[in-house]
């Protein structure tokens, strides 16, 4: 039987890893189809994918990342980056540091400290940042599945594959826009003096 010790030890030691999988969140975009190729991240990077937003924010990236070559190799940290525009855009945000399990293979969770701010319909950019390198990474790709947007290879746009990804935010009420006429007719009043 397991002293208490040992299991308060092994606890901490499950929350202190790097996360595989988000706390509950309400995905807005993805492309989550059968992965046709896969890149090494080291050489292949800066690696992202474009995507244009519903939501007026996002929490959680998810990328499909896997190691390949056996036990023996480094285990890496990295993160994620969401820029505006293209994969040299403005930075508007960065993940928490997070370090796989050594034979990590699956989706792979990124969580922000905040919430990075989005404009729904405008183009951004998931980056991949590998903060601490590990040889025999891979980010997965599929077809190019995802139609509001194209991939990143070296940095440069790659049209014909698109990153396995899944963005979006916790908790998310969708906000109605509206007019000047119909904020005024819900509250009763006149323009602001």
């Amino acid at each position: 039987m397991m002293s208490r010790t040992t299991l308060m030890a092994f606890l901490a030691l499950l929350l202190l890893s790097g996360t595989a999988q988000a706390q509950d969140y309400i995905v807005d975009q993805s492309c989550v189809g059968d992965p046709s190729t896969s890149n090494d991240i080291l050489y292949f990077s800066p690696m992202g994918q474009q995507f244009v937003p519903e939501f007026d924010r996002v929490d959680v990236v998810e990328l499909r990342i896997f190691q390949h070559q056996g036990y023996n190799v480094p285990v890496p940290t990295f993160a994620v980056r969401i820029r505006s525009e293209s994969i040299t855009g403005p930075l508007l945000g960065t993940t928490r540091p997070v370090v796989p399990d050594s034979m990590h293979y699956g989706p792979l969770a990124f969580e922000f400290a905040e919430s990075v701010d989005l404009i729904p319909g405008e183009v951004y950019v998931i980056e991949l940042v590998p903060v601490q390198w590990g040889a025999y990474w891979y980010l997965s790709r599929t077809h190019a599945d995802y139609p509001q947007g194209i991939s990143y290879i070296w940095g440069n746009p790659s049209p014909t594959t698109d990153l396995w990804f899944r963005e979006g935010a916790f908790d998310w009420v969708p906000v109605e826009p509206m007019t000047w006429g119909r904020i005024k007719a819900l509250m009763g009043a006149g323009p602001p003096n």
